[in-house]
């Protein structure tokens, strides 16, 4: 995360030109008792979960995107690579 955008509460300990904030995203899962997650989104909303099974967090994404730009999956909610019937 870019230093002007993380959380004035986070500024003191995070600020970094680019901050990893990983270890807080876990901390609140942990917080809120919250045992899986399922994210759904794009190859932004994507990037978290490949660290969380190391850090003990379990995780189901589901690929949903118009742009099909997820790495590794064929098919995307939101995606259809059907040709359109001409009119």
């Amino acid at each position: 995360m870019k230093k002007e955008e993380v959380p004035d509460a986070l500024r003191a300990t995070y600020n970094q030109d680019k901050n990893d904030l990983t270890s807080e995203v876990i901390k609140n899962l942990d917080w809120l008792r919250i045992d899986y997650l399922i994210p759904i989104g794009g190859d932004d909303t994507l990037s978290l979960p490949p660290v969380c099974p190391r850090k003990a967090v379990k995780v189901v994404a589901i690929p949903k995107t118009m742009d099909n730009d997820v790495p590794g999956t064929d098919y995307c909610i939101g995606f259809s690579n059907m040709r359109q019937p001409d009119d």
